[in-house]
């Protein structure tokens, strides 16, 4: 698939490319900073000449379920500028050792939105460990993710991971050695299970809850002065 962003894009505008699988193949959309490529859903990597944009912070791939991962990592770890990736329902059932590739970005995602092409992966190869820059982690949705290898250890800056959706923390959590946030909007997990993460040296400083969990959240407070909690509303209903 041949990008043709100059004829619909200033390459000084650039930001956010947004590569989509499904329906619409061949389209491009551009909105402010974002372009939004509509491809088959058979595409195997990027488009080549991506790496010659140098404006590109962040891409994000929707739907893609037939990604070859391998080679998709090591041409976007030839992008410099690039900081965030995100991975949303691509069917990703086991994640390659070339993920080190990756090791320039700040923010990394794995969303699954629905129930088609859905990631299910359980871990991270130990070269997650090169990503010594990484901040921010996302599995939102990811349930059948089960844990992290003890090579999450080496990721020191990194201070934030979203685990909505899920039901238990993943194992080796608490070797993330300077963890401040938790995003657990529709999780099941319970203020007893994060505890441990507050009463360490380099405690967990906050988490963001949905409502029907607050008050409990909020009780370790007391305990925990230097502790905060967040909520946000997760039913359909508002304030009339």
């Amino acid at each position: 698939m041949a990008l043709t962003l100059p004829q619909h894009f200033s390459f000084s505008r650039l930001d956010t490319l947004i590569l989509r699988g499904g329906l619409g193949a061949g389209s491009i959309q551009t909105s402010s900073d974002t372009c939004t490529i509509y491809c088959n859903k058979d595409l195997k990597i990027p488009p080549p000449e991506i790496v010659n944009i140098g404006q590109i912070r962040t891409i994000k791939f929707a739907f893609c379920p037939n990604l070859d991962l391998a080679q998709t990592f090591l041409m976007l770890g030839d992008m410099p500028n690039l900081k965030k990736v995100q991975f949303n329902s691509c069917n990703i059932i086991q994640l390659p050792p070339e993920i080190w590739a990756l090791y320039r970005l700040r923010i990394l995602e794995f969303v699954n939105e629905g129930y088609l092409d859905n990631n299910e992966f359980v871990t991270f190869p130990a070269e997650i460990s090169q990503i010594e820059q990484l901040k921010e982690l996302s599995l939102s949705g990811n349930r059948h993710f089960q844990g992290f290898p003890s090579e999450i250890a080496r990721l020191k800056k990194l201070t934030s991971i979203n685990l909505r959706g899920f039901h238990s923390l993943p194992v080796n959590l608490g070797l993330v050695p300077n963890l401040e946030h938790l995003y657990l909007v529709f999780s099941g997990i319970v203020p007893s299970q994060i505890e441990p993460l507050i009463d360490r040296p380099n405690a967990l400083k906050s988490v963001t809850v949905g409502e029907d969990y607050f008050t409990a959240f909020k009780k370790l407070t007391v305990k925990y002065p230097s502790f905060s909690v967040g909520w946000e509303q997760t039913s359909m209903r508002g304030n009339y």
